[in-house]
């Protein structure tokens, strides 16, 4: 079994690249990384052509196609870590970037995690482990990661919770220093997403 690390884009090679640069130095279990590019063909193949230095294209898996998804597969230079970068066929919005990849994996039955990241996100070596982890010790359908702002080095959030007087959410741990040790039985006992 595998995670499928899904990110999708649009029109941002830049912080795709650095994503998945982050992602090659990661410990951890085995994944795949799917990408999803909602800016049209011209994005697709700039996307393409910016992962080639980290890339080499897969000679053992044709390029594919599937419910208007069109996808490239390359693997990273590890040699192991498989990329699909996906061509949306059009501005999906960032959910339908995600149901896409999801619809292109319901057919294989190998994965058992999904990770979906932002393209700026630089995810810490041992992060999906650690996620991993966290997931096998409770009976939790969703778990996640602290989020770190790399301009400030604080806190946007461990989790949220809805404050229905104002209708708004509330990033619980906004503006710690990222040095900061949570309580996360505290966190999780306020936390709703």
């Amino acid at each position: 079994s595998y995670c499928a690390i899904v990110i999708v884009g649009f029109r941002c090679p830049d912080d795709i690249v650095g994503c998945v640069s982050n992602l090659r130095e990661m410990d951890g279990p085995d994944h795949t990384i799917h990408i999803c590019e909602n800016g049209g063909d011209t994005a697709f193949a700039e996307l393409c052509a910016s992962l080639r230095p980290l890339c080499e294209a897969d000679a053992s898996a044709p390029d594919l196609s599937k419910r208007g998804l069109a996808t490239r597969v390359l693997t990273l230079s590890d040699g192991k870590t498989r990329i699909f970068v996906h061509r949306a066929p059009g501005n999906l919005g960032y959910a339908g970037g995600i149901n896409a990849v999801l619809d292109h994996l319901a057919s294989d039955p190998d994965w058992d995690a999904i990770w979906i990241l932002n393209p700026d996100t630089a995810p810490e070596p041992a992060a999906l482990k650690s996620l991993k982890a966290r997931a096998a010790q409770g009976s939790y359908g969703v778990v996640g990661s602290r989020i770190v702002l790399t301009h400030n080095q604080r806190i946007q959030m461990y989790g949220g919770r809805w404050r229905r007087w104002i209708a708004r959410g509330w990033n619980i741990g906004l503006g710690e220093p990222a040095s900061a040790t949570p309580d996360i039985a505290q966190v999780e006992a306020e936390m709703q997403y």
